[in-house]
């Protein structure tokens, strides 16, 4: 019996997949790639493996710190006083058992703001893990939220305040305040600057351990008398998962060689299956070619990164639209 209908096949004009060749459009082109927009563009870091001890004490001065991407893509940049943008840049880092998060900010007279907070303290006890319902966004605070790739709760959420009160919880409806993470931060203010230090133990989100290139997601939100300032997700809804930025646990070079080796044994199978024309699986080679080049000339900092990431998009999308194609034959023929 053939199925007239099984599901929806997304259609994508990239690279000849639909019947038009990339270099017949050179509109569509940058340097031989594709722009990239709309749905193929997510915010993403990548998290170094760590080589050292790392300290928690605020600094960022270890040498893991110094050799980590420095990422700043933030869609909600705020303004506070209508002055200039929070300037707002972080690094993530990661061992077997624990994610680090390393963020910088500026802050006219920080040390000035810092003393002032701590003189006007609030009744509920530092340190404490979980301090009832006061998650302290009226304070000067950053809030980091998680969401492993298959934890036993859709994301947890920590706070810290410049003074040191801090709060976690997660999204679980049945034990949201309840829960205690297994975590440390720091914060700690000179001159202009104002950074923070973090660790958590995925073990307490319910992960036994870290494996390389998973793919986590993650959101940030900076808060300054009682106003959120800086977010990675949708500043108004930053408790909604798909509207995190996407987190890999790896090294961005050897991601890139995992799914370029991906990629090519999948179009192994395509074109060993004799479906698809060869300038259609050629069109593909030809695009991955060019991500070579762009790779090879040396991303380093986290706007390289994220840039030359979202074409990965694109080459996954044009593999999954030939295998989807496939499979959705080989069901019409039964």
């Amino acid at each position: 019996m053939k199925l007239k209908k099984i599901f929806g096949l997304s259609v994508l004009v990239l690279l000849g997949l639909t019947g038009v060749n990339a270099a017949d459009n050179p509109a569509e082109m940058t340097s031989g790639l594709p722009m990239v927009e709309g749905e193929h563009f997510k915010p993403v870091a990548f998290a170094r493996c760590r080589t050292g001890e790392i300290v928690i004490d605020g600094k960022l001065d270890e040498p893991d710190w110094k050799k980590a991407a420095v990422f700043s893509n933030f869609n909600n940049p705020g303004e506070v006083s209508g002055k200039q943008p929070v300037k707002f840049s972080y690094r993530i880092l990661y061992d077997e058992n624990y994610v680090y998060f390393g963020l910088e900010t500026t802050l006219n007279g920080a040390e000035s703001v810092c003393r002032q907070i701590i003189a006007n303290p609030l009744p509920s006890p530092k340190n404490t893990g979980d301090p009832g319902q006061d998650r302290y966004a009226s304070r000067y605070s950053m809030e980091i939220f998680l969401a492993p790739p298959h934890g036993a709760s859709p994301y947890f959420q920590y706070v810290y305040s410049m003074d040191g009160y801090r709060y976690d919880g997660n999204a679980s409806p049945e034990n949201a305040g309840a829960w205690n993470g297994v975590w440390q931060a720091a914060s700690h203010v000179a001159g202009n600057t104002w950074s923070m230090e973090f660790k958590f133990d995925v073990r307490s989100m319910g992960v036994a351990r870290i494996a390389e290139f998973s793919e986590w997601r993650y959101n940030l939100v900076q808060n300054r008398s009682n106003a959120a300032v800086a977010a990675i997700g949708d500043i108004a809804n930053f408790h909604v998962v798909s509207a995190f930025a996407e987190l890999i646990m790896g090294d961005y070079a050897q991601w890139r060689r995992k799914v370029f080796t991906d990629a090519e044994n999948s179009l192994k199978k395509l074109s060993k299956s004799g479906e698809f024309s060869a300038s259609r699986i050629d069109s593909i080679r030809q695009f991955m070619d060019g991500q070579r080049k762009s790779g090879d000339a040396g991303i380093k900092s986290g706007a390289e990164i994220e840039a030359n990431y979202q074409q990965f998009n694109y080459l996954k999308e044009a593999i999954r639209q030939l295998e989807n194609e496939s499979a959705y034959r080989k069901l019409e023929t039964k």
